[in-house]
């Protein structure tokens, strides 16, 4: 854990993590992220990085865009996190999750079309952020 992120959600708040969103926001998170998806015009064969993918809601509602042929891997270092966001997405065959912090190297290079980034940057110190951007240029695709 580092001690300068604030995105490290582990215990209660990581298994109800969703439910807690949508109080905070009064109900308005997912019509925004819906709203996001829109606007970043998914074509079936993307190949998405999500990075902080969380319990899978936002991977969920990208799948409707992308199942059958598009691909989505996402980002998350919280196992109560990961496990929620396996049994959230377990149905899509094209979708995975790796457990890994997001401003260390992703692994990936000239893979991705598109990325997701939501409620994560935040909470990291600028270095940091810019470490997490950088690493998502050099996994997109030229």
């Amino acid at each position: 854990m580092d001690p300068k992120s604030k995105v490290e959600i582990r215990g209660f708040t990581a298994r109800h993590y969703d439910a807690l969103l949508n109080t905070a926001t009064l109900g308005i998170y997912t019509s925004f992220i819906q709203k996001v998806i829109s606007l970043i015009k998914i074509e079936p064969g993307n190949k998405i990085v999500d990075l902080g993918a969380g319990m899978g809601r936002n991977a969920l509602l990208m799948m409707k865009h992308l199942f059958p042929e598009g691909e989505l891997v996402g980002f998350d270092i919280s196992k109560e996190m990961i496990d929620q966001f396996n049994k959230n997405c377990s149905s899509f065959p094209n979708v995975r999750l790796i457990q890994r912090r997001i401003e260390q190297d992703l692994g990936y290079r000239n893979y991705f079309d598109k990325a997701f980034i939501s409620f994560v940057l935040h909470g990291f110190p600028q270095k940091k952020r810019q470490n997490i951007i950088g690493n998502v240029f050099r996994a997109f695709k030229k």
